[in-house]
């Protein structure tokens, strides 16, 4: 029973990812592209689009995140002019959305959605 979730589940995640709702009908081709065009040097889609989620051996529960934040906290330390540390914890919130690409969509429309849906977000912060 345990093994049989879990190979489900790696299963499916193997042949559900990436999902055809975010990348269009040709997984292969869409993966090309994005090693192509979005290198880490150039941009990072952070957990955009990955699956999210656990396995476990009674139950799987995974998504998607098309509209997710990771949130890092991090210090900015530094020294003042008497020679004392400063702790100065901060956080970063990076927020990620996006619009799925289909016949018909032109640049400025998805453009507008991928605005709206970052809106919503970035005024939660």
């Amino acid at each position: 029973k345990n093994a049989n979730i879990i190979d489900v589940s790696r299963s499916l995640l193997q042949n559900l990812h990436p999902t055809p709702a975010v990348c269009g009908d040709s997984p292969i081709d869409a993966l090309d592209f994005i090693r192509q065009f979005e290198t880490k040097a150039s941009f990072d889609r952070g957990y955009y689009t990955g699956p999210i989620g656990y396995i476990g051996t009674d139950s799987t529960d995974i998504f998607v995140a098309i509209r997710s934040a990771l949130i890092t906290n991090y210090n900015n330390d530094f020294v003042d002019e008497k020679n004392v540390v400063v702790k100065r914890p901060q956080s970063k919130v990076s927020i990620f959305a996006g619009a799925g690409i289909v016949k018909g969509s032109t640049v400025q429309g998805e453009w507008t959605e991928t605005s709206h849906k970052l809106g919503v977000m970035s005024s939660i912060f």
